[in-house]
């Protein structure tokens, strides 16, 4: 009965674990690929912002979605971890553990621009509010403001994010 028991709180563990690494990546897959180009598109909505603004409001309501898929994914990638009769604590003489440990640099990885982003979003609606225009990086050919360095910035953290997300899928397929 205990080992049926175990076997039930495994596939659970499993299931959770897929959905919320496809539901984060997803996620993260839709925003860039699919919402972000339609933003941009549209343009300007009935609110005066625009297509890229629209997107970034998007993006923060999309904060809380990421960290439930994250917290989702690493408590039940340890559980399934500390089951697996094939992990052993700093022993990385097989390619299933070294491929372990290089998921979870990536889901490290993406944790951390995650939490980059979130941080940079609310930095950039801070900015917004105050409407700073005036320039703080300057280059040979242009000025940057306050604005357009923070949504650089968003921008390279989800193709970094999105990087990360596409290796940690090909890594949990080699295993």
């Amino acid at each position: 009965m205990l080992n049926d028991n175990l076997n039930f709180f495994v596939w659970m563990c499993r299931a959770l674990h897929i959905f919320s690494a496809v539901g984060w990546i997803g996620g993260i897959g839709f925003l860039n690929g699919v919402a972000l180009p339609i933003f941009n598109y549209m343009g300007a909505n009935n609110k005066g912002e625009s297509g890229a603004e629209a997107w970034f409001r998007v993006q923060q309501r999309f904060t809380g979605y990421v960290w439930t898929c994250a917290w989702g994914l690493g408590v039940s990638g340890i559980i399934l971890m500390l089951l697996s009769s094939n992990f052993l604590w700093f022993d990385f003489s097989t390619g299933w553990r070294a491929i372990l440990l290089m998921k979870q640099i990536v889901f490290l990885c993406m944790v951390g621009a995650s939490l980059g982003i979130s941080r940079s979003v609310k930095e950039l609606v801070g900015v917004v509010a105050t409407k700073t225009t005036s320039p703080v990086y300057t280059t040979d050919s242009k000025e940057l403001t306050d604005y357009e360095t923070i949504k650089w910035r968003i921008m390279m953290l989800n193709k970094f994010n999105m990087v990360c997300g596409i290796t940690g899928i090909l890594l949990a397929a080699a295993m």
